[in-house]
């Protein structure tokens, strides 16, 4: 249960790094407004698989 609670939170963090990047490049080059969307479904299609492989283990402490 608490590993998913983590695994939630890791993909949430990288959401709000993609959105923040994709709101950046769309504000500096305005002509690239479909990439930032693009980077967006990448990203959140990804991160739960990064996660798995960053922490192949069973984590300890509270995230048992």
């Amino acid at each position: 249960m608490k590993r998913s609670v983590a695994k939630i939170a890791f993909v949430g963090a990288f959401l709000i790094a993609a959105i923040a990047i994709a709101h950046f490049i769309t504000r500096a080059l305005p002509w690239t407004f479909g990439l930032g969307g693009a980077l967006g479904a990448v990203v959140f299609m990804t991160t739960p698989k990064l996660f798995d492989r960053i922490w192949t283990k069973p984590m300890k402490g509270w995230a048992e």
